[in-house]
């Protein structure tokens, strides 16, 4: 473990060098900074990733209650012993435990989820019934985890709870396909309805559905984005625990034609009550994607990867990542965590994965004449008087291959 005291050195004007922390056998470490700091450590996440995550905060960031100390928790944690819990699904669909989520599960298939021992809510929606209207949802609450796999009753979403229709707007749809040229407005959009309850600790799918945008009229060459609504399902409020929070995400993701980048973007807000008028997503309840990040400067210094950041959207943090692809065994992987106080304390503007540190291993780093992807996300939560809004996030991504071979 390494950490910087403060950003740039006032007489060399050159980054504050790295210190290594004095090793500990309590897994946690005590170090002495004011202000701006960084820390970084290198861990094997398993047999063949070695990860380096490095923090970029402000001791404010990391205060985690009144008169208590600064505390940073790194990406670098203690495994937590796993047990499996899984059901048959009599219903194709999606189901999800704690944080652990199926992929879409056909009709007989067995949902499975890897958790540690806890409380958990099983969530499970239904998706392929006839008509999504006639989709259902099941929640079991209160499922225990507790030194041992768990098996359970067949999940059948058929005696869950039937939906009903919404339709939310979005207030700045992008703009539509153009059949003129595939290759320009290729972002597709898609809304969605989640669940977080008392014992999971992320929504659960409920329903989706693609957002539609009007096509270019071919005979005016004009375009028009006249629908902004979408028809989703929610859980009626009448069935709905005292802490269930449904929301509603509308997410934004765009394959740029002809290469391998991908953008992201999404909001989250509390649907509140189904039956309300602003919780249907009227264009005053303020359902706007967030602005995409665009293509960033990626580039090297003394062999280390760096970015040029772009504009970015408001933001409370930004995460940065590295991770090396393709066959190689041992696929070293980078994160780099910003909070938004450390850029307004500091100039940063071209962050470095940073490699040269005192006793660095030499198989954690990035052969970068080797496929890799590298990513950056941004998240941001807003708040009104203390209450919760909506949640935001934006993401630019791409697998980056090596460079051609010298003849």
């Amino acid at each position: 473990m390494a950490y910087r005291d403060g950003f740039v050195d006032s007489k060399t004007l050159q980054p504050v060098a790295w210190k290594m922390a004095t090793p500990s056998t309590t897994g946690t470490t005590d170090i002495m900074v004011t202000g701006p700091y960084s820390v970084a450590v290198v861990c094997d996440l398993d047999a063949n990733t070695t990860l380096t995550w490095q923090g970029f905060h402000d001791v404010e960031d990391d205060i985690p209650a009144k008169d208590q100390p600064p505390t940073v928790i790194t990406g670098c944690q203690p495994k937590p012993v796993l047990h499996t819990v899984s059901g048959k699904m009599v219903h194709g669909g999606v189901a999800q435990l704690g944080d652990a989520v199926t992929n879409k599960l056909n009709a007989g298939d067995m949902a499975s989820f890897s958790v540690p021992d806890g409380t958990y809510d099983l969530v499970a929606a239904q998706t392929d019934a006839s008509t999504p209207a006639m989709n259902k949802v099941l929640i079991r609450r209160d499922i225990k985890v507790a030194g041992a796999d768990v098996t359970l009753p067949d999940i059948d979403t058929a005696t869950g709870f039937a939906l009903v229709a919404i339709t939310p707007e979005l207030d700045n749809p992008p703009p539509p396909p153009d059949p003129d040229d595939p290759d320009v407005n290729t972002e597709v959009v898609t809304a969605q309805v989640a669940i977080q309850t008392k014992n999971n600790a992320s929504s659960s799918f409920v329903s989706s559905a693609v957002f539609n945008l009007d096509t270019k009229d071919t005979a005016s060459h004009t375009a028009t984005n006249k629908d902004r609504k979408v028809t989703i399902y929610a859980i009626p409020d009448d069935l709905l625990a005292e802490d269930d929070v449904q929301n509603v995400i509308f997410a934004g993701h765009n394959e740029v034609p002809k290469t391998t980048k991908t953008t992201d973007r999404s909001i989250l807000k509390p649907l509140g009550k189904v039956t309300s008028d602003t919780a249907i997503g009227k264009a005053t309840a303020g359902f706007s994607l967030p602005v995409g990040i665009t293509i960033p400067g990626w580039g090297m210094d003394k062999a280390r990867l760096s970015v040029a950041l772009p504009a970015l959207p408001a933001l409370n943090d930004l995460t940065l990542e590295a991770q090396q692809q393709g066959t190689a065994t041992k696929k070293p992987r980078y994160v780099i965590n910003i909070m938004a106080s450390y850029f307004a304390k500091t100039t940063l503007a071209r962050p470095v994965f940073d490699t040269d540190i005192p006793n660095f291993p030499a198989d954690g780093k990035i052969d970068f004449t080797q496929p890799y992807e590298r990513m950056l996300r941004s998240q941001r939560d807003a708040f009104t008087k203390g209450v919760f809004v909506d949640h935001e996030e934006s993401q630019f991504a791409e697998q980056q291959p090596p460079p051609p071979s010298t003849p």
